[in-house]
């Protein structure tokens, strides 16, 4: 692991594991000495890097990728003598998001592959009538997973139907009269009343 590869994640305080030693700080730059607190942080300013480094803890967001990147979860950042100090220690690191769309989406990745190791997502259980809870979603791509946990909530019941009662139906004629339908060879025609 090293800058020139990747960019590095750490959760905030308070949502960091056991493992995590140095949280992250909304001012981070990424790098190994200061990294992001999100994994959407790391996505949007990876420019030629890629890979993304995740330290174990809780990560409360939905992650889209749209772009061959390699995710690699399971390490301590924890502090060494003066900088946190990036292992691997195994586990996961969680990805918890906050709505029942998706946890984890990949879509058009079409040059190249996805990689995700050591990583879990969780959707919580949907609320709206109808929808569904989503642990990942994946269009149009390649994604190669190991050792990756993902749990989908419940999706919610459906909205309720109709009462089943269907009016007649009632129209008006093309220039106003009353219309009268006839059957010819067994089609139906109709005609309208002249005024």
């Amino acid at each position: 692991m090293d800058d020139a590869y990747g960019v590095f994640v750490a959760a905030p305080l308070g949502d960091a594991g056991p493992d995590a030693g140095e949280a992250g700080t909304p001012s981070g730059d990424g790098t190994m000495s200061s990294p992001y607190t999100t994994i959407g942080q790391a996505l949007a300013n990876l420019g030629s890097k890629t890979r993304i480094y995740v330290c174990n803890g809780v990560y409360g967001e939905q992650l889209s990728i749209t772009t061959a990147v390699s995710v690699y979860g399971g390490l301590s950042c924890a502090t060494g003598s003066a900088d946190p100090v990036w292992t691997y220690v195994g586990g996961s690191s969680q990805v918890s998001s906050p709505s029942a769309a998706y946890a984890l989406s990949v879509t058009g990745v079409s040059s190249g592959a996805v990689t995700v190791e050591d990583m879990s997502f969780a959707a919580p259980d949907a609320t709206a009538p109808g929808t569904s809870s989503i642990a990942a979603l994946v269009s149009s791509s390649s994604v190669h997973m190991m050792r990756v946990t993902l749990s989908a909530g419940s999706g919610a019941n459906g909205a309720a139907g109709a009462d089943g009662s269907m009016p007649n139906y009632s129209g008006a004629a093309p220039v106003g009269g009353a219309q009268a339908w006839t059957t010819i060879n067994g089609l139906f025609s109709a005609q309208s009343g002249g005024t």
